[in-house]
């Protein structure tokens, strides 16, 4: 092989490679099991598995990174992370983020000590309690004016476990987050004899969206946007959603 043939060979290379697109990053919840959490270093869930079938049908080149969840919502805000999930939708994400299909379908519920249960039917009864949340988290429209009115007590702390500590500890009245999440996490965890769920939910089932931002340089973010939305529907109507959760949920 020749020395101009080498050179040829190392310039189409280097032409190849600042030519080549980069993965579109998408922001996740570090502290989310088994919807979206870190696995040997890298991000894994229900969420992400979705992320990378929906991207795959797609032919989109994808990159999850775990991050803590505020931090997620910044970034996205900021247009740093082009793409973010799970989010879900009210008028003040709306404002920076495009919505695109559901990641999955949440539950949220009210976790307390056993045997200080009590009546729950409306965030009314919540009245005067102080509520643990998981920082960054919407959980309920009704809940979320409850606490700007500090008719209710929220305390942030960033993940699931810190919260079922607080509550085991008697530090909170009630924990309320994901349902699921939180029976993943009590399955190994010693506190989960000391805890049960309210029977009422906070919320039956909402979806949570992969989303995109619209602060981010991005070309052609609506069609982006439709093909997520399209994929991502198809995805738990053709039985992929429900075969990925039963993987992760399964003793």
């Amino acid at each position: 092989m020749t020395l101009r043939t080498v050179l040829r060979i190392f310039l189409w290379l280097t032409v190849c490679s600042a030519s080549a697109t980069p993965p579109l990053r998408v922001g996740t919840d570090e502290s989310l099991p088994p919807y979206s959490f870190v696995r040997d270093g890298k991000a894994a869930g229900i969420d992400v598995d979705m992320l990378h079938v929906a991207a795959k049908r797609l032919g989109l080149d994808v990159e999850a990174i775990p991050l803590p969840w505020k931090r997620v919502l910044v970034l996205l805000e900021a247009g740093e992370l082009p793409l973010a999930m799970p989010l879900f939708k009210n008028p003040q994400r709306e404002a920076f983020a495009l919505f695109t299909g559901p990641v999955h379908l949440s539950q949220s519920g009210l976790f307390v000590r056993k045997g200080n249960e009590f009546a729950f039917e409306s965030v009314d009864d919540l009245t005067g309690k102080r509520i643990g949340l998981s920082r960054g988290f919407v959980l309920q429209d009704d809940l979320d004016r409850a606490i700007r009115a500090k008719k209710v007590t929220a305390e942030e702390v960033g993940t699931i476990e810190q919260n079922l500590r607080k509550l085991a500890a008697g530090r909170i009245d009630a924990f309320a987050g994901n349902v699921v999440s939180t029976r993943y996490v009590l399955r190994d965890s010693p506190l989960g004899a000391q805890l049960t769920t309210l029977p009422r939910l906070l919320h039956a089932s909402r979806p949570a969206f992969l989303a995109i931002s619209r602060n981010a340089p991005l070309p052609d973010r609506a069609r982006l946007a439709e093909d997520l939305r399209a994929t991502l529907d198809a995805l738990h109507r053709d039985g992929t959603y429900a075969k990925i959760v039963e993987s992760y949920l399964k003793p």
